[in-house]
């Protein structure tokens, strides 16, 4: 990658040794005698003697095999010679499915390719507007063109992810809900058919908390086993899909456990309210039915 000595500091890469490029000497912006040309001369050629400047990620200088790079020659296939001045710490050039790789910055000091600009998120569009009619008093001979760079990080290299994501969360909502439903309709199917049972034990003093676990303690149980279930299932498919990423965590039981407590939690919800109207009814009123 060519880069200028703003590169680093700009997108937050650490510099781990060494030091960033140094300035090559200008050329005097003013009418100078010959000896001053003849010195800036003599600056510039021994500037351009070292050859090119060049910063390595600590995967590359792994690679290469040296315990101190600083300082050391270093050219590229089919490239300038030049010498290494820099190390910086590795980050990811690619997506999270890629090991880090070997990169190699050299340190331009010439004109630029790209531009890049930090942008805050209010006002897009008028800021967007500002940076083109800069950019056309400038340069009025070159198009104007730009694109986000996390638009591309994000939507472009992820595109996969986004879409499995998006996919799951629609059809696990679904499932969630319609078994929701279910688990309504259940009890409060249960809780009619118990209504004689409800009603003397209401009469005998039982309260209204432990009518709710006669009524939903069933229904509990079917939960947890649906979970001891899902959870080797679950396991095995989010560890295939972990499998595309080089880098990747740990799946812990912890997470399985959370998830089961959530889905009871959910269904203990779902079941309070009828279960709760269930034990609330008059005792009178639900041996009359019988």
């Amino acid at each position: 990658f060519d880069i200028d000595r703003d590169f680093l500091d700009f997108f937050n890469i650490e510099l781990v040794a060494g030091r960033l490029a140094p300035e090559p000497p200008r050329p005097p912006g003013k009418i100078i005698t010959l000896e001053e040309w003849q010195e800036y001369n003599k600056k510039l050629q021994a500037y351009q003697e070292k050859g090119r400047p060049f910063i390595l990620n600590e995967t590359a200088v792994r690679h290469l095999g040296w315990d101190d790079p600083i300082g050391r020659r270093f050219k590229e296939k089919k490239e300038s010679e030049g010498y290494v001045i820099g190390v910086v710490k590795d980050f990811h050039v690619q997506t999270l499915h890629n090991t880090i790789r070997p990169v190699v910055f050299r340190v331009f000091t010439g004109g630029a390719k790209f531009l890049y600009l930090k942008l805050g998120t209010q006002n897009i569009p008028e800021t967007l507007a500002f940076i083109e009619k800069t950019w056309h008093e400038f340069l009025p001979q070159i198009p104007f063109s730009f694109w986000f760079l996390n638009d591309d990080l994000t939507h472009v290299r992820y595109q996969n992810e986004i879409r499995t994501g998006n996919a799951l969360t629609v059809f696990s909502g679904l499932t969630v809900f319609v078994a929701c439903l279910g688990l309504l309709g259940l009890i409060s199917f249960r809780a009619e058919q118990k209504t004689k049972e409800i009603g003397i034990r209401k009469v005998l003093g039982a309260s209204v908390f432990s009518i709710f676990g006669l009524l939903s303690k069933e229904f509990v149980k079917l939960v947890i086993i649906a979970c001891v279930i899902a959870s080797p299932i679950a396991y095995l498919f989010a560890g295939r899909w972990l499998q595309d990423f080089a880098y990747r965590i740990n799946l812990h039981p912890v997470y399985f456990l959370i998830g089961g407590a959530l889905a009871l939690l959910l269904a203990i919800a779902t079941m309070i309210y009828q279960a709760l109207k269930a034990a609330r009814t008059n005792p009178v009123d639900a041996l009359r039915t019988e």
